[in-house]
């Protein structure tokens, strides 16, 4: 089941503004990452693993402007939940999160078209770019 993050800036100055779907195994980073992302001004649902993400994307595509996608989950892993959410929509904007040594050629093998990578630990400077970057 997703949850919702939102941000509540007293200046109401959102720096974001996208809706964002968070699939990440770890309930600690789930929450950091939302925190992290409300800050930016982003809206964010959160999933535990591939097969929720996929559920939730299917229910909320169009309120959805990009994933963020851990790489290594239980249940459906990153590249089985990227191929799945593909085929829901095959312009979906996918930002691959991992904390794998894998280059950005291994990714691009693996995915086939990501719209791009952070490799954790990241701060809220990268990842505020890599947002930017995947979101265009």
């Amino acid at each position: 089941m997703a949850s919702e993050h939102e941000t509540n800036r007293e200046d109401g100055a959102a720096r974001g503004g996208l809706r964002i779907l968070l699939a990440d195994d770890e309930p600690m980073m789930r929450e950091v990452l939302a925190r992290m992302l409300a800050i930016l001004g982003h809206r964010t649902s959160t999933v535990a693993n591939g097969r929720e993400a996929v559920e939730h994307y299917e229910c909320h595509a169009s309120c959805i402007d990009l994933v963020i996608l851990d790489s290594a989950m239980p249940i459906m892993d990153g590249p089985q939940c990227f191929r799945a959410l593909r085929k829901l929509n095959p312009d979906v904007r996918i930002l691959v999160s991992t904390a794998t040594p894998f280059t950005e050629e291994d990714l691009a093998r693996l995915y086939g078209g990501i719209s791009g990578f952070i490799r954790k630990p990241y701060g809220l400077a990268e990842l505020s770019e890599a947002v930017s970057k995947a979101a265009r």
